[in-house]
């Protein structure tokens, strides 16, 4: 895997970093520290093929009553998601 110094790091440009083929180490001497991981904007095709994805398994895996309880338990009751039934 690539790596790159701390030093270098904060003299690196933005099209620099983007330019990244994929993660990257950043180092401290010969400890790596963090990686770097480029964000680059998702390709519509495979984002609706995602979003398609989710609502199938949703339209096919509906939330049963201890599924629902339990998300209400951890505060996330209001999720969209569907009900069962």
């Amino acid at each position: 895997m690539p790596s790159v110094s701390m030093r270098d790091l904060q003299k690196m440009s933005e099209s620099r970093i983007a330019s990244f083929d994929g993660p990257v180490a950043v180092k401290s001497g010969d400890r790596t520290i963090a990686f770097l991981t480029p964000v680059r904007p998702a390709d519509p095709a495979h984002l609706h093929a995602f979003e398609r994805a989710v609502a199938e398994y949703w339209r096919d895996n509906p939330l049963d009553e201890s599924e629902r309880a339990t998300l209400d338990a951890w505060g996330l009751a209001d999720l969209p998601l569907p009900k069962s039934g």
